[in-house]
């Protein structure tokens, strides 16, 4: 009673002092049932310490301990634990908000090999662990390098939260990149500095761990004892594994690096490289130098890759995992592990070019050709594809050198594909799409495509065929490579409607005369006889249209505003009517009424306090001042079986906003708390369109409640008309093409004061922890 009493109250001090300490009293019989039950309980009993007391008694408790641990369960019990972990964390250790313990490549990997190494009686430290011929010497450095680099971050980071913080969240990095002496250059901001150092760090242990694991598991396993399948002089399969015929072959011929990778892809029955083989592989990253990089040979080796049917996306992964891909091409080295703070994209550089790689590949893939139809369609048809495979690999890597990266990438391309014996058209190809990767996105996402001036502008620097081909196919997959938040359906409508309609330009005779208006009236009027609807009762609402509206409205839209609205009694009620989208997902609403000041600016708000995304507005005023309106909205939180009762709650509750006669106030909701840490300065641009009629405001910053309604009161107030409008979130950044009118933007002094005044309402200086943080 008197020790229990004493122990009672040490962990009650322990506890009032703040420290998070487990504890139990037992015997050593209790001890060892305790262990056999649960595999965490085991692992602390292996870790005890001796502080203070009986140190017989100490030494009798981890005899026992040792004695009853059954070496090849808790190995197997430690590393099914390990995946466990490591999938909460999407298996990555390339987390914007990495946990520097828990994540994959952190400080958890460390221990799980110490504690795997003392039960297989290996030790427990890195030099015990050298000792044993587990690791090598310059391995034991490297581990003892990353660990130091990861406990002094974690360390600081405990500081800085004043409590126990092991994720690495936006709120602190900053404060730790100052700390730990990063500096924002020109190139690149203090925190992508400190993020990539922290990556890469996480990279090697992540490696090593994985080896060294796996080394230990096949010794305490005895799986070297299964007899090898010989695959050729260099090469043999043992127990399922790939792995070298002798050690140190690398070192005596770098060329069979990348046979190696060859034969990994040639027997697609391989489940794995050995231990003994990955480590060889990894410290083969030395060999990798510029009479390698010359050599005839492995520039024959490395492109072939490229040209066969499968396997590419795996190769490229494994070789930048055992950093051979940064080697042999030293300027993807430099984008290794590099963060993006543009608040769209979710990997690191070099994670986004192989998926964007991954995501081409996948649209060859005949099980896969469902989703991306068109996609899959063009790729199988493309001849030599591997000039799409080289442009997604450069497409971003001169990302966080300074200056435009599109402009940088096409010299390293074009050197690459000369070294790598492409023929001149095929170069031409790769350095014009890494120039223009991203020509067709900014076209379809910011630019009115139905206008035919857009598309004519667009068919102009695309020239052929092939290279809308080639371009449609790289945007999609590049898309789709930047986050799963940021690609959806409507993009990819817009996308292919750009397609279709280049392709469509690209065949037709440039001497023929084209009256596309006439053409489409002609179209329109076939489909309304389908409904049954005769030209005399459509004619006075025609009459109110002008020939702008026809260029800029699709033939399904005409129809559609046509059949709502000639059934309409009156022009003094608004009218509002929604179905679901022709063209991806959402809603399209079609608005008309009576024009009055902030009718626009109305429809955003309630659209924001609906919380419908608007993606696009094609805003348009009648001969009579009627407004009519359509947007096209995405729905959030809302399944699809709900879309009738949105339809029937827009129908209802729009009108019912438009005729109120008090005016919205401004939302003033939370930001996420990514932007409210790295905020985007707004941007805001103003200029004149092709025909000098009209003008292009382009906005970038971040999103945030209220963003549309803000901009169109601001217009209003400018007497400043919207005629289209282009919304393009991705994640937290808004990139957002209105096309607008008004006599003030003559005025250089009124349209300097009108960007003013919305670079001063979309500042988030004022919402967010920056001037905290500093």
């Amino acid at each position: 009673k008197t020790e229990e009493t004493k122990i009672a109250s040490f962990i009650s001090t322990l506890w009032d002092i703040g420290l998070d300490v487990g504890h139990s009293v037992r015997k050593i019989h209790e001890c060892i049932d305790e262990s056999k039950k649960d595999i965490s309980t085991q692992t602390n009993l292996m870790e005890a310490r001796f502080l203070i007391g009986s140190k017989s008694l100490y030494s009798q408790f981890t005899t026992v301990i040792s004695e009853n641990l059954e070496k090849k369960k808790f190995c197997d019990g430690k590393i099914v634990e390990l995946k466990q972990r490591h999938s909460r964390y999407n298996d990555s250790f390339q987390n914007l908000e990495p946990n520097l313990k828990e994540s994959p490549g952190g400080l958890r990997d460390l221990q799980t090999i110490l504690w795997i190494s003392q039960a297989a009686g290996y030790g427990s430290s890195w030099e015990a662990i050298r000792s044993s011929g587990i690791i090598t010497k310059s391995e034991q450095l490297q581990l003892e390098k990353h660990e130091r680099a990861l406990t002094l971050v974690r360390t600081l980071l405990h500081v800085q939260a004043g409590r126990k913080e092991d994720r690495l969240l936006f709120d602190f990095q900053r404060l730790l990149a100052a700390e730990l002496g990063f500096r924002t250059t020109s190139a690149k901001p203090a925190t992508e500095q400190l993020m990539q150092v922290v990556f890469k760090a996480s990279k090697s242990v992540s490696l090593l761990s994985s080896i060294i694991l796996q080394h230990l598991n096949e010794t305490i396993h005895q799986e070297r004892d299964v007899k090898p399948i010989s695959i050729d002089t260099n090469f043999q399969i043992r127990s399922g594994f790939l792995e070298t015929t002798s050690p140190g072959l690398f070192n005596k011929n770098p060329r069979s690096i990348f046979r190696f990778f060859s034969a990994l892809h040639d027997h697609p029955e391989i489940k794995g490289i050995s231990a003994r083989t990955r480590k060889e592989l990894w410290h083969a990253k030395k060999l990798i130098n510029d009479d390698f990089r010359s050599d005839p040979e492995n520039r024959s080796a490395f492109i072939n890759f490229f040209k066969k049917q499968i396997g590419l996306t795996h190769t490229l992964r494994l070789m930048n995992q055992y950093d051979l891909l940064g080697k042999y091409l030293p300027e993807f080295g430099k984008i290794c592990g590099q963060l993006q703070h543009d608040l769209f994209h979710v990997y690191t550089v070099d994670a986004h070019i192989l998926m964007v790689v991954r995501n081409l590949r996948r649209f060859a893939a005949p099980d896969m050709s469902h989703e991306f139809p068109l996609c899959s369609k063009l790729i199988g048809s493309f001849k030599r594809p591997e000039t799409l495979y080289i442009a997604g690999l450069f497409h971003d890597i001169a990302k966080g050198r300074g200056g435009d990266h599109s402009k940088l990438g096409m010299s390293d391309a074009k050197k690459f594909c000369e070294h790598h014996g492409l023929n001149t058209p095929d170069t031409s190809l790769v350095v014009w799409l890494v120039e223009q990767h991203l020509y067709m996105s900014t076209m379809a996402q910011k630019r009115d495509i139905s206008d035919p001036l857009v598309v004519k502008e667009f068919v102009r620097k695309v020239k052929t065929q092939r290279r809308l081909e080639a371009l449609y196919l790289l945007t999609v997959a590049d898309i789709r490579g930047t986050s799963p938040k940021v690609w959806n359906g409507w993009k990819g409508k817009l996308l292919e409607n750009l397609y279709y309609l280049a392709l469509e330009r690209l065949k037709i005779d440039p001497n023929k005369p084209q009256n596309l208006v006439e053409t489409k009236k002609r179209n329109v009027k076939n489909r309304l006889t389908a409904y049954a609807i005769p030209n005399t009762t459509y004619g006075r609402f025609w009459s109110k249209l002008d020939e702008s509206y026809f260029i800029r409205h699709e033939e399904s839209e005409i129809v559609w505003h046509t059949r709502v609205i000639n059934y309409q009694g009156s022009d003094n009620q608004a009218l509002v009517r929604a179905r679901l989208s022709p063209i991806g997902d959402g809603l399209q609403v079609l608005t008309y009424g009576k024009n009055e000041p902030l009718v626009f600016a109305r429809i955003c708000r309630f659209f924001e306090d609906t919380e419908f995304s608007v993606v696009e507005a094609k805003v348009f005023t009648t001969k009579d001042n009627c407004y009519l309106n359509t947007f096209q909205v995405l729905i959030d939180r809302y399944a699809e079986n709900d879309y009738q009762d949105m339809i029937n709650h827009i129908e209802h509750a729009l009108p019912m906003a438009l005729s109120s006669s008090s005016l919205p106030k401004s939302n003033n909701g939370r930001i996420s708390r990514r932007l409210q840490y790295f905020p985007i300065k707004p941007e805001v641009d103003i200029r004149g369109d092709e025909n000098g009629l009209n003008y292009y405001l382009q906005i970038t910053c971040g999103d945030q409640p209220g963003l549309l309604y803000a901009i169109a009161r601001i217009l209003t107030k400018h007497q400043v008309d919207i005629k289209n409008a282009k919304i393009n979130t991705m994640g937290e950044r808004v990139e957002d093409t209105l096309l607008i009118s008004g006599d003030v933007l003559s005025s250089a002094r009124e349209t300097l004061r009108l960007q003013s005044d919305l670079v001063e309402e979309l500042s988030l200086a004022h919402k967010s922890k920056e001037m905290t943080t500093q």
